[in-house]
């Protein structure tokens, strides 16, 4: 099982692994768009068309994913930390503190 500090390192990794991919694929359909076309069967333009697509499920799949896993992990973190706001975590019984009065 993985612990909480890792999860959050994973999710930001992924997070940034997704956000880089986007930034690269819109750069290279930025600086690739007036290129010297060959006709039909031009690579540069099958590039393009991949990274549009690319760009068309990330914009779809990737923030419906992002959310999902910030909305698990942060319900889970509330949760544990809601346990210690309501409940009161020490009580003076578990301290074995000695009430004389």
């Amino acid at each position: 099982m993985v612990n909480l500090p890792q999860k959050r390192f994973l999710h930001i990794a992924l997070t940034a692994c997704l956000a880089l991919t986007a930034v690269f694929a819109e750069n290279f359909i930025v600086t690739h768009l007036e290129h010297e076309c060959i006709g039909e069967s031009c690579p540069i333009c099958s590039q393009i068309e991949i990274a549009q697509r690319l760009l068309e499920k990330l914009g779809r799949i990737g923030v419906a994913a992002f959310f999902a896993f910030y909305a698990i992990d942060y319900t889970k973190l509330l949760a544990k930390r809601s346990e210690g706001f309501f409940l009161p975590l020490t009580t003076p019984v578990s301290l074995k503190i000695k009430i004389n009065s």
